[in-house]
């Protein structure tokens, strides 16, 4: 397996208005990559694909990568190596022969099964948080830098941590 060129120059924001700005971006960024490898298998993570260490837009391209893991046979295998990153594994032939049209079927495909069997009772309580700027602008430079995806998602870390600390030291 190579590792895929990443591509230099990032997404912004403003480029992503709707899902076909996506799976537009998404896709010809995809060929860009594939069309400089030589191998016949290619090891991808959001980053390379968006150019960008904005923890946000690699999220939404994760779930596209998501959407051919589960609904495609794009991508062979995903490698885990620590928290949250991930390298997607696809085969380049499949690659080059992918289409908008696959994409954007493969995300329907997704987010119906994510949304299936989800009841009121799966769904996790709202819950608010108080905190200090100083600690609000902490939390966002370790979301910038990608270390979490969002500000729930560090929240909902940070608690897991402390129960496991504190259920540790009752027992």
């Amino acid at each position: 397996m190579s590792k895929g060129k990443c591509i230099e120059e990032p997404v912004s924001r403003d480029q992503i208005k709707s899902q076909e700005d996506l799976v537009r971006i998404f896709v010809g960024r995809l060929r860009q990559i594939v069309e400089t490898n030589k191998g016949k298998v290619i090891g991808l993570n959001a980053r390379c694909v968006s150019g960008i260490a904005d923890a946000n837009i690699n999220s939404v391209f994760r779930y596209v990568f998501e959407a051919l893991k589960e609904c495609t046979n794009v991508v062979i295998d995903v490698k885990k190596s620590g928290h949250r990153k991930y390298t997607y594994v696809l085969s380049v032939e499949r690659v080059k022969r992918l289409t908008e049209e696959d994409v954007n079927n493969a995300l329907e495909c997704y987010w119906k099964k994510k949304v299936k069997g989800k009841t009121e009772s799966h769904r996790m309580p709202l819950i608010s948080v108080h905190l200090p700027r100083d600690v609000v602008a902490q939390i966002d430079r370790l979301i910038t830098k990608g270390i979490y995806a969002s500000r729930a998602e560090f929240i909902r870390d940070a608690v897991r941590y402390h129960l496991l600390r504190f259920s540790c030291q009752t027992t």
